[in-house]
Formats: structure tokens, sequence, C-alpha cells
């Protein structure tokens, strides 16, 4: 908490980097297939996307270290409406510092840690409430 979050740069059509989020509140969800309590995360996640889509002041990123076939598999089948990038799996460990899965993080405008949360419900109703309450909330007060 209350540090910037680690470089990086990755390219999957286009290239993102951290100066591309830079002056924007920004959530960040990891994840990987075989953890439950990520998968159960996903309906929150997708009303919370859908909650802040129209925000130009808001940014919404997903990383897993699942090759881009499992996550356009998983896309499909959780309906999800935001990009999931796939990246190494020692860089998705790096990006959420080593604390576990899944991880949610929200940046302020200038780049820094200012919310942190690790692990979850495997209930998807509880799941879903945790993050529509909990994150949708925090990332209000930001903006």
């Amino acid at each position: 908490m209350n540090k910037p979050f680690p470089e990086f740069s990755v390219t999957q059509g286009t290239t993102l980097t951290n100066a591309d989020l830079k002056g924007k509140i920004t959530f960040i969800n990891f994840w990987f297939a075989a953890c439950a309590p990520c998968v159960a995360e996903f309906g929150g996640l997708n009303e919370l996307y859908d909650k802040l889509k129209d925000n130009k002041d808001v940014k919404f990123l997903s990383f897993t270290f699942e090759s881009p076939e499992k996550v356009a598999e998983f896309a499909e089948k959780y309906k999800m409406p935001y990009k999931a990038i796939s990246v190494e799996e020692s860089e998705c460990r790096r990006l959420n510092f080593n604390a576990g899965f899944p991880a949610n993080i929200i940046l302020d405008r200038d780049g820094v840690v200012r919310f942190f949360k690790i692990g979850g419900s495997v209930d998807k109703a509880e799941a879903s409430r945790v993050i529509v309450a909990e994150v949708y909330s925090k990332i209000m007060a930001m903006l």
C-alpha cells in the first residue's frame, strides 16, 4: 500500500505501460483458471466493469498467466466484457507483489497503490457482493 505500482510493459495488439495509467483511477484484477475464488469473482467483476466502463477517469485491467487460448475460453464462458492480459506467470506474480490470487488493486491517478486485497470467497454471490460493494465504493471515493 501507498507505493507505486511496479513498472511494466505488455504488448497484446497494442502496448500498455504504466504511463498509460497516469491520470486515471485504475482497477487491476489478477486471476488464474484453477483458482476457485478468482472464478467466483467473475460475476462481480463483470458488474463492476459495467458500472465503470463509461467513466473516462477509470481504467480496468485484468492480468493472468493463463495462455491467450485459455483467456479466450474463459472470456466466452464467463462473458467477460473486459480484456484479460496474458503475461508470464513470473510477471503476473511480480505485478501482484507475489501476494497470491485473486488479487485486486486500485491505483490512484499517480499510479500509487491505494487499495490491495488478496483472496476471496468461493461463494459466487458473496464474492460478487464484496467486489461490487467494497471496490466500487473505493473507486468512487477516489474520483
